[in-house]
């Protein structure tokens, strides 16, 4: 069951352009969800203005915190590489709703989820 899951959207026209999710790689490695939706986008001439949602679940479907960690923020960062504006971030958070952030201030937010895969590796 996957119980994470990021999906990039046009922020104007709503249309989605990728999701991911998180997936073993292998038996020791995975790939977070929103590395995986990034890495389902493709390079655009014209810049396109983009928000995220990232979506956490437990088995009894309850919304759970969904910060992206330090690794996918820095994945985030090379977005405008492909051409892409990162302008909002909505993640859901441990009472079952969804908050929004600026893109440009997601390193202000002291409690991000963090992986611990990444803290074992």
């Amino acid at each position: 069951m996957r119980n994470i899951f990021a999906v990039f959207y046009e922020t104007q026209s709503m249309n989605i352009l990728s999701i991911g999710y998180n997936r073993h790689i292998n038996k020791n490695s995975m790939i977070h969800a929103e590395v995986d939706a990034i890495n389902k986008l493709f390079y655009v001439k014209k810049k396109k203005y983009i928000s995220m949602l990232i979506i956490r679940f437990n088995k009894n479907n309850d919304l759970l915190i969904s910060l992206p960690c330090q690794l996918c923020i820095s994945y985030m960062c090379k977005l405008k590489h492909n051409n892409y504006i990162l302008s909002n971030i909505y993640y859901s958070i441990n009472n079952n709703n969804i908050e929004k952030i600026k893109f440009y201030n997601i390193n202000l937010i002291e409690k991000h989820y963090s992986c611990n895969y990444y803290k074992n590796h």
